[in-house]
C-alpha cells in the first residue's frame, strides 16, 4: 500500500490524533496549526489535569510534552504511562527549554521516545512528529502480524479449527481446573469412517472439501465454552468443560445424526459419510493426567472402529487400545515357529477377517444413509447370489466372495446426486448416462479396501450383458466373470419382483419368464437356468458345464 505523502499515517478511514500538552499558550496554537496543515487531528492541555482527561476520553498516538507542565510530576506521567498496557503504545515527545539536558536524559530514561528544544525550527519539529507516526504505523503492522501468528500457532489451517498443539494446552488447563474446583469435564474423539477411500476414489482437494464441512458440522451442536479442534487427518475432538459423560452422549449422537444427513458434494460429487466417535471424562474427584486422558478417548474411538464405526463408544476400566492376542495350546503350534509368532500371527489373522466383515457392514450402512431402498435390494440380491453359488457348487471361498460383490456392487450409488437415485419417475437420457457410471464409481471406492480386491471385476461388470452390449466395457459370453453374471441375473430377478419408486413389484412367474426371454442377449443362459432352479427348488443342482 503507497504511504499518502501529505497523510502518511493515515490508518483507513482514521486521522492521527496528536495531544500537545505546554504551558504556553502560543507553543500550543502554533503546533496546532502546523500540524493540523498536515491532515491530524490535534487536542490541547494545559495543565496536567487536562491531559489526564484527554488520555482518558481518547487515547491519543502521540504526546507532545512540556517537561515544565504545571499540575503535574513529568516523570511520574512517563511512568504511570508506560505501566498500563492499554497506553504503551502512545509515543512521547518532550518539549524542554533549551539547555535542559538533564531533564532530557532522565525523560528518555523514564519512557519518553525523543526530545525537542524549545524554541523549535517548525520544519524539525514535523519531521520528527512524521517520524514517530511512522513508528507508530510499524508498531502496529508488528502487532497485527503477531496477532495473526499467534491465530496461526493454535489454528488448522484447513478448518479453521484449534490444532492439536493448541487443543493440549487447552485441554491441559480445563483438566486442572475440573480437579480444582471438582467439576465434570468430557472429551469427544470424531473420526471420519473410510475418509482414506474418499481421499483415493475422489481426489484429496474433494477429501479436503469433505474436512472443512465436517469441521461445520462438529460446531452445530457445540456450546461457545466447548473447545473444538482438529487432530490430524480425519481425527477431531470436542471438549466439553463442566460437562459430565450424560451430557456428552447427546453431542457425539447429534454429530453423527448430522453427518449422516450432510451432503458432501462439489459440483460434480456428492456423497453421503458415517462418523465413529468415542468418549471418555472425570467427574472433577478422580486424580488423572492428560495423556491417561488421552489415552483413555483414543481407546474409546478405538473400540467405536473395530465395532462397526457409526456409532458412540465410551471408555471403560479394562479397555486397551489393541486387542490381545489370542493364545493357542502348546500342542498345535509347530515347533519350527516361535510360540511368539505364531500368537502374532493368529492375532493379524483374526484382525483381518474381523476388519473385512466390519469394513463391508460399515459400507453397506454409509449405503443405506444415502438410498435405504438400494441397500436393502443388495441384501436380497447377496443372499440369493449365496443360493445360486451353492447349487453351483463354486466352494464356499467363492460364494462368499460372490455374496460381498452383491453386498457392494451399488456402493457407487454414494456418488450419484440424489435427485437422481431418488426420482419418482423414469430417467431422462443424460441421467441415466450418470447412473450407469456407477460400477466405476463403486470399484474408485472400493480399491484402496485389498481384502476386496478378488471382488472389484464382479462389482465392475454386472452390468455387462451376455451379448457384448451392456457396460461399462462391453464385454461378452466368457469374457464376464462368472460372479458378475450370477448378480446380473439375481439383481435383474430382485429388482423385477420389488417394489420401486416409479413401478410395482411383478409376481415370480411373471419375473421368470423375462429372465428366460433374457437368456442368451442380456444373460448368461446357465446363470438363467441356475436361478430358476433355485427359486423353485433350492435343492436342484445343475451342471454348471452343460450348454
Amino acid at each position: 500500500m503507497e504511504m499518502n505523502e501529505k497523510h502518511p499515517e493515515k490508518r483507513g478511514h482514521e486521522l492521527p490524533l496528536v495531544v500537545v500538552a505546554d504551558s504556553n499558550e502560543t507553543v500550543r496554537m502554533k503546533i496546532r496549526y502546523l500540524l493540523e496543515a498536515e491532515g491530524m487531528h490535534v487536542h490541547l492541555a494545559d495543565t496536567g489535569r487536562r491531559l489526564i482527561e484527554l488520555i482518558k476520553e481518547d487515547k491519543p498516538d502521540i504526546l507532545l510534552l512540556d517537561v515544565n507542565l504545571p499540575g503535574i510530576d513529568t516523570t511520574r506521567i512517563l511512568h504511570e504511562i508506560r505501566k498500563k498496557e492499554e497506553l504503551r503504545s502512545i509515543l512521547i515527545m518532550l518539549l524542554s527549554p533549551s539547555g535542559t539536558t538533564l531533564h532530557n536524559i532522565q525523560g528518555l530514561s523514564e519512557g519518553a521516545d525523543d526530545f525537542m528544544s524549545k524554541p523549535f525550527f517548525n520544519g524539525l519539529l514535523l519531521a520528527k512528529v512524521k517520524a514517530m507516526l511512522r513508528l507508530k504505523a510499524l508498531q502496529a503492522e508488528l502487532e497485527e502480524a503477531n496477532r495473526k501468528l499467534e491465530v496461526l500457532s493454535m489454528t488448522d489451517p484447513l478448518t479453521g479449527l484449534y490444532n492439536y498443539r493448541h487443543l493440549y494446552h487447552r485441554l491441559g488447563e480445563e483438566l486442572s481446573a475440573a480437579q480444582r474446583y471438582k467439576t465434570p469435564l468430557s472429551c469427544i474423539s470424531f473420526d471420519l469412517d473410510f475418509f482414506k477411500t474418499v481421499n483415493d476414489s475422489f481426489g484429496h482437494q474433494f477429501g479436503d472439501m469433505v474436512l472443512r464441512e465436517f469441521a461445520k458440522v462438529l460446531k452445530k451442536p457445540t456450546r461457545q465454552s466447548d473447545i473444538v479442534s482438529r487432530n490430524g487427518g480425519e481425527e477431531f475432538m470436542i471438549v466439553l468443560p463442566r460437562s459430565s459423560l450424560e451430557k456428552a452422549m447427546p453431542v457425539a449422537n447429534r454429530v453423527l445424526e448430522l453427518v449422516r444427513e450432510h451432503q458432501f458434494k462439489d459440483e460434480s460429487q456428492c456423497i453421503h459419510l458415517t462418523a465413529s466417535a468415542g468418549i471418555t471424562g472425570i467427574d472433577g474427584t478422580e486424580d488423572l493426567t492428560l495423556d491417561e486422558l488421552i489415552r483413555r478417548v483414543d481407546i474409546a474411538l478405538y473400540k467405536a472402529k473395530r465395532t462397526g464405526r457409526n456409532r458412540v463408544c465410551t471408555w471403560e476400566e479394562g479397555d486397551q487400545l489393541l486387542p490381545q492376542a489370542t493364545e493357542e495350546p502348546e500342542d498345535v503350534v509347530a515347533d519350527s515357529e516361535p510360540k511368539s509368532l505364531h500368537g502374532e500371527k493368529t492375532k493379524i489373522q483374526q484382525e483381518i477377517q474381523l476388519t473385512s466383515t466390519e469394513t463391508i457392514q460399515a459400507l453397506t450402512a454409509a449405503l443405506e444413509t444415502k438410498d435405504v431402498l438400494t441397500s436393502k435390494l443388495a441384501q436380497k440380491v447377496a443372499n440369493l447370489v449365496q443360493q445360486i453359488g451353492a447349487s453351483l457348487d463354486l466352494g464356499t471361498a467363492r460364494t462368499e466372495s460372490i455374496r460381498t460383490a452383491a453386498l457392494l456392487h451399488n456402493i457407487g450409488h454414494i456418488a450419484i446426486r440424489d435427485d437422481i437415485l431418488k426420482k419418482d419417475g423414469p430417467l431422462t437420457d443424460g441421467e441415466a448416462k450418470i447412473l450407469q457410471k456407477h460400477p466405476e464409481y463403486s470399484v474408485q471406492i472400493l480399491k484402496c479396501i485389498k481384502a476386496l480386491t478378488d471382488d472389484l471385476p464382479m462389482i465392475r461388470h454386472h452390468h455387462e450383458r451376455f451379448d457384448g452390449s451392456g457396460y461399462p466395457d462391453g464385454l461378452a459370453k466368457e469374457e464376464i466373470p462368472i460372479g458378475a453374471r450370477i448378480l446380473s441375473v439375481a439383481n435383474a430377478y430382485i429388482s423385477m419382483t420389488s417394489d420401486s419408486r416409479y413401478k410395482r413389484a411383478m409376481n415370480k412367474g411373471l419375473a421368470l419368464s423375462e429372465l428366460t426371454r433374457g437368456a442368451g442377449t442380456q444373460f448368461d443362459p446357465r446363470m438363467v437356468e441356475a436361478l430358476i432352479a433355485v427359486i423353485d427348488s433350492p435343492g436342484n443342482k445343475p451342471n454348471p458345464n452343460r450348454r
